[in-house]
């Protein structure tokens, strides 16, 4: 073992942990969730050519979509959303579980599973049968809460997660060199009830191998809520370490993008006064994340924060860079027009 190359030593700790998994998946389940941001023209034929090539098994198409979305020049985002697209692409064949019978999952397992086993050495195929298994097993449970899944579904959930787990655990030489293995490994471990800590282990490592990945922390701050595996101090503690560690790249962005999350996800408009939230912090974070990104979407959501936060000078300046166009309601939390019009209308009063 004093030989082992760092990479393979870390990749055989992880395994240990996805067995860990096996075990905790006998005392039960928790949730998904990510959030998902603006895309261009040229993002939604990305993303549309991914999910087209993964329907008709064209395999060779989704490995080449997504290497050159990872080669590709440009800045940071511009990478990031490239590379998003084409994953979420192949995502859009697991979604919609809800309304799929269990026919479309068993066909969608068998087809990745051929797939990875013609093509033992293909990092993308070991993860995405993984997922197949993911999703077959969220399917039976579905994204409600636990009180509302039937207790026969109980077990197919469990059965198809540790399925997921261990298929990892066997290919793990080879799938974990794609960074998708670790969202996976997240979904699993969510499935599993494992600690914010243990999330946010793994996600590091996944962050190794793309620096970009944003939805690894997404995932790993749905574990820290409250309403999950954590608590509002879990969260702040979670967000002001994902900040320190993508700090050299995005600066203090991570701490707008986070707790814009967790509002979305948990605290809604008492983000500040539920939470450890500092608005002086998630202010520097909104400026840092415009500088590289400065989209509608993003003064939406800076301006809708600021009037959460009664700071009504930076609330009109960035109501002023929309430059009069309709507002992005899917960023101005619950009842979002009311919502709007309200914080509009606090901000021209003297």
């Amino acid at each position: 073992m004093a030989h082992t190359h760092p990479v393979l030593a870390r990749l055989t700790r992880l395994c240990r942990q996805i067995l860990q998994a096996l075990v905790l998946l006998l005392a039960g389940a928790a949730a998904i969730g990510a959030p998902d941001a603006d895309t261009s023209k040229a993002e939604a034929e990305a993303q549309k050519q991914a999910t087209d090539a993964f329907w008709v098994g064209d395999f060779a198409e989704m490995e080449r979509l997504l290497a050159v979305a990872k080669q590709a020049g440009g800045s940071l985002d511009a990478r990031y959303h490239r590379v998003r697209s084409v994953r979420n692409g192949f995502e859009a064949v697991f979604e919609g579980y809800e309304d799929s019978n269990d026919l479309y999952f068993a066909e969608v397992e068998a087809l990745t599973l051929q797939w990875a086993q013609q093509n033992p050495r293909s990092a993308l195929a070991h993860a995405l049968h993984a997922n197949s298994l993911i999703a077959r097993g969220w399917a039976y449970r579905g994204g409600g809460l636990a009180k509302d899944v039937p207790p026969e579904a109980w077990a197919d959930f469990k059965k198809y997660i540790q399925q997921a787990a261990q298929y990892l655990t066997v290919h793990a030489d080879v799938a974990l060199t794609e960074p998708l293995s670790f969202d996976y490994l997240l979904n699993i471990g969510k499935a599993s009830s494992w600690k914010p800590d243990r999330s946010w282990t793994v996600a590091k490592e996944g962050l190794k191998l793309d620096p970009n990945f944003l939805s690894l922390y997404y995932r790993v701050l749905t574990a820290t809520l409250p309403k999950w595996q954590g608590d509002t101090r879990a969260v702040d503690r979670f967000i002001n370490d994902a900040v320190a560690h993508s700090k050299a790249a995005r600066g203090t962005e991570m701490y707008a993008r986070l707790y814009e999350a967790a509002a979305d996800e948990h605290y809604g408009h008492a983000l500040f006064e539920d939470s450890y939230a500092d608005w002086p912090k998630m202010k520097r974070g909104y400026q840092d994340w415009l500088k590289r990104e400065p989209t509608a979407r993003t003064h939406n959501a800076f301006a809708y924060f600021a009037c959460l936060a009664k700071d009504k000078t930076t609330f009109t300046e960035q109501l002023d860079a929309m430059n009069g166009a309709k507002p992005d309601l899917s960023t101005w939390g619950s009842n979002p027009s009311r919502t709007y019009e309200t914080c509009k209308r606090w901000g021209v009063q003297g």
